[in-house]
């Protein structure tokens, strides 16, 4: 989905929201992967991922999703970013894998394209709104 900020905004985003080593945004080489639920749940590694990276994840997923294009529900975010500059880019696979496990996003197909979507556990959770 067309983000309406470059990438290097994006990544300084993510950044400032956490300081730790392994950022929650990675490149996105196979396009066709991302607008699969199936792959997002498939290998990997199960992780344990600390609140704050999640939280930092979530508010930043969000912030693109703001700046988007297209129209998005609120609280929910697209699987694949299309930044300005050209560069492409995908939430962290492992993190997202969580989130599903957890019942705090669920996906959704919206204009062709998967979005995920909080749930009311994950509103809850990272906009302090009342499940």
């Amino acid at each position: 989905m067309q983000i309406d900020m470059t990438s290097t905004e994006a990544e300084t985003l993510v950044a400032d929201a956490y300081q730790g080593d392994s950022k929650p945004m990675s490149k996105n080489s196979n396009l066709r992967n991302t607008q699969s639920l199936d792959w997002w749940m498939s290998n990997g590694k199960n992780e344990t991922i600390t609140q704050g990276r999640k939280q930092a994840a979530i508010q930043s997923y969000l912030h693109f999703a703001a700046r988007s294009r297209d129209d998005i529900p609120q609280g929910a975010f697209p699987a694949a970013f299309l930044f300005s500059d050209g560069e492409r880019r995908r939430p962290d696979k492992g993190l997202i894998k969580v989130l599903l496990q957890a019942d705090m996003i669920a996906g959704r197909q919206h204009n062709g394209e998967l979005i995920f979507e909080l749930t009311e556990r994950g509103r809850a959770q990272f906009l302090g709104q009342a499940a």
